[in-house]
């Protein structure tokens, strides 16, 4: 039996340019469903806003969109935003407009409805437009944030100390058997 002995180092003790490398390789582990929480918070935060959000799509960097699609709940919008339930808008919300879904690309909308098309109808739109794009670009702007933050130097060194990797001398992570 041939016995090595091998030096390990915590990342702390490695050289700058050996944390480097050790970064670079690191981001594909870090990066893993970084964007979960995102997502799950824009979910949730948004039910009571009358979004039952199905789909989001996005892209950060070379397209930089956010696409999300909801089903939509008239009343539950108006409730959270305070637009007052005239007669009309009630009428909407028991007979007549059902808004059957709700396509946002950072930037551009569509709102597919069914009913008459009025005024009422036309302010409320206006309004749920306003409300859903302002939606997209936070859900935009917090994509960005979230890629920043899990790419930084800070929080890949603290992702590695936390899991308390060890590395041999050239960068190499150990692996755990």
């Amino acid at each position: 039996m041939i016995t090595k002995e091998i030096n390990l180092y915590e990342f702390d003790e490695l050289t700058d340019k050996v944390k480097e490398k050790v970064r670079e390789n690191m981001n594909d582990i870090v990066n893993m469903d970084w964007h979960d929480f995102v997502e799950c918070d824009f979910i949730e935060n948004n039910k009571e806003n009358g979004y039952d959000i199905k789909h989001i799509y996005f892209d950060i960097g070379r397209g930089n969109y956010a696409i999300f699609e909801a089903d939509f709940d008239i009343e539950k919008f108006c409730n959270s935003q305070e637009v007052k339930i005239t007669p009309k808008i009630q009428k909407m919300i028991d007979e007549g407009v059902v808004i059957t879904k709700i396509s946002c690309y950072y930037g551009s909308m569509s709102i597919e409805y069914e009913g008459d098309e009025n005024t009422e109808t036309e302010k409320l739109l206006a309004k749920i437009r306003e409300f859903t794009d302002e939606l997209a670009s936070n859900l935009m702007t917090n994509l960005k944030d979230e890629w920043d933050n899990v790419n930084s130097d800070e929080y890949i060194d603290e992702f590695i100390k936390s899991n308390e990797y060890t590395f041999r001398e050239n960068g190499e992570m150990e692996s755990v058997e």
